[in-house]
């Protein structure tokens, strides 16, 4: 990327500059405080279009120069209608499509990789050597390994998600078989453990088949035994039943046969008052009959005297009065009577009834003593049901021995099944863990790593070569070194040259040839001027299109037809000429 013209306007420390960049290489020079990082930091934000120095939007107009309302900045690059602007405060970003547009903030920002974690550079690295971890090449690693056919197919669409996150899945996978092998074996995983891991035989001797048959046998017979006491003593409650009811009725049958006698004294007491009613209900009835003509007055044909008709004479008639007296106590006798008689008939009847009652029950318990009553002994009864509740006790007894003996069979058929399902519950935690260990940083995406780490290391020793610098390196665990040494114990200077040749590599590599260098001054005299010399060689080689380098120096860079300089003082920056 060739950067033509930078046009800022009251961005931070920088009113004004209208920089013409005619050179590959352009040294910005100043005291402290002019404006050399508002520089980076406006370019930074034309390409980026996001300030370094605030994170809200509504703290944009901060970034403005002394108090100004507006600002500015305006990159032309490439072809002229290439060009790259951003504006205060509302801002404003807009920026023409370029080549490793995502790499930009590496090489506008050098130290910016370093602070970068592990995967990030990861990730960045692979993307920015185009190696590509595709399904089909992640499957034959995989198998190379060892893993199996149906877990990469399980394993490739967590793929999508990047290696981290799959290395993850695939742990996680791992633990939820540790948990299946733990609820098999009742303990927790460990390799040592689970290696050769054997389920426990039970404790006791393990049954024959013919054990179980020969207490099913004893079993059946129990049964057998007692279905026929059950038998026995349904027969015996029967016939307890029997005799105690047999007993019941010739008792009531003594008693209403031994009634006899006495029922037909009464009966003929009862008969001997009937006739003598019956006697004399007949001269009850002729004497109502009678009265009843002597209460009715007759007029005498010959005298005119008043008689009356009484048993079929005519006799003087007594009065009214006197005549209804003795009819009413007449038809009182002949009622009475009647009643009497109707009561001893029906007293009798009863009596006849009881009397048949008691000759046959004479008749019946002549029947029923010659009969046989059903067998019952008290004693034998009693001892059935003791013997019935010892069989159902032993059949208890004998079932409980049985289950447990048929729970000890089982138990140890299944020994062999549970080892053979710990076993591979096991295999499938190796199995796991291995996927695992084969997506992790060192494994696969280590092996690929190399291939990308390969041209990135390659530049960076090229670069220390051609200015005399020792080497750095971005090691396989994504740790950087310079020298030999980890980054985080290097100098600052050192930090400086190992964040100086990654960012080059990076610009070279993605195609955007353009990095800016700010704070060279931290380098000793001999090194800028190495530094200067390896820039204007990358020039000559047309490895590199733009490289802007600042630093704190008390006065500017001289001109040189080989760069550009330009210097920053009271905000403005200004092209320095011959």
């Amino acid at each position: 990327m060739k950067l033509n013209r930078i046009e800022i306007s009251n961005v931070i420390g920088i009113g004004r500059a209208d920089l013409d960049l005619t050179k590959a290489v352009t040294v910005v020079s100043a005291e402290n405080a002019q404006g050399k990082s508002s520089l980076g930091d406006s370019i930074s934000m034309a390409f980026l279009g996001k300030p370094r120095r605030v994170d809200a939007k509504k703290e944009l107009g901060q970034l403005l120069h002394n108090g100004a309302e507006k600002g500015r900045v305006s990159i032309a690059f490439d072809d002229n209608d290439d060009g790259a602007e951003f504006r205060l405060p509302k801002g404003d970003h807009h920026v023409s499509e370029f080549v490793g547009a995502e790499f930009m903030p590496l090489v506008l920002d050098p130290q910016l990789f370093a602070r970068l974690s592990d995967d990030e550079r990861r990730t960045m690295l692979f993307k920015l050597t185009a190696v590509k971890a595709s399904p089909k090449l992640v499957g034959e690693k995989l198998a190379e390994r060892g893993i199996g056919e149906s877990l990469i197919e399980e394993i490739l669409p967590m793929m999508r998600s990047g290696f981290p996150t799959a290395a993850k899945e695939c742990y996680a996978r791992a633990t939820q078989a540790k948990g299946a092998w733990r609820s098999i074996t009742g303990s927790n995983w460990g390799s040592n453990v689970a290696e050769d891991w054997q389920a426990p035989a039970p404790e006791g001797k393990v049954p024959t088949e013919k054990d179980l048959q020969e207490i099913v046998a004893k079993v059946t017979k129990y049964q057998a035994d007692l279905e026929n006491g059950i038998k026995y003593i349904g027969e015996q409650e029967q016939a307890q039943r029997d005799h105690d009811g047999r007993a019941e009725r010739l008792s009531k049958l003594v008693d209403t046969a031994s009634l006899l006698k006495r029922r037909q004294a009464k009966l003929d007491a009862d008969q001997a008052e009937l006739a003598k009613w019956e006697a004399k209900l007949p001269e009850l009835q002729d004497a109502v009959t009678a009265l009843k003509g002597a209460t009715v007055p007759l007029k005498c044909p010959c005298c005119d005297e008043t008689l009356s008709m009484v048993d079929g004479q005519l006799v003087k008639y007594v009065g009214l009065k006197e005549g209804a007296g003795k009819m009413s106590d007449a038809a009182l006798e002949l009622t009475k009577a009647k009643d009497a008689v109707n009561l001893l008939r029906s007293t009798v009847a009863k009596d006849q009834e009881a009397i048949a009652e008691s000759k046959a029950a004479e008749q019946e318990l002549e029947r029923i003593k010659g009969e046989e009553g059903s067998a019952f002994d008290a004693d034998r009864l009693l001892r059935a049901r003791d013997s019935v509740q010892q069989l159902k006790d032993l059949i208890a007894k004998h079932r409980t021995e049985f289950k447990a003996l048929e729970d000890l069979k089982s138990a140890a058929a299944k020994v062999d099944e549970k080892t053979t399902k710990a076993a591979e519950a096991h295999a499938t935690v190796k199995a796991w863990n291995a996927a695992g260990d084969a997506l992790a940083p060192d494994g696969i995406p280590g092996e690929l790593l190399a291939d990308a780490l390969a041209p990135v290391n390659q530049s960076i020793g090229v670069l220390a070569g051609m200015c005399g610098w020792a080497k750095a390196v971005v090691e396989p665990d994504m740790s950087i070194t310079f020298g030999g040494r980890l980054y985080g114990l290097c100098s600052e200077s050192e930090k400086w040259r190992a964040d100086c040749l990654i960012a080059l590599a990076i610009a070279q590599i993605s195609q955007l040839k353009l990095v800016m260098l700010d704070r060279f001054d931290v380098l000793d005299s001999k090194s800028r001027q190495r530094l200067l010399g390896m820039l204007l060689k990358l020039d000559q080689l047309g490895a590199m299109d733009t490289m802007i380098i600042a630093g704190t120096m008390k006065q500017p860079m001289p001109a040189s037809p080989n760069w550009d300089s330009v210097w920053l003082q009271n905000g403005l920056a200004e092209t320095v000429t011959a």
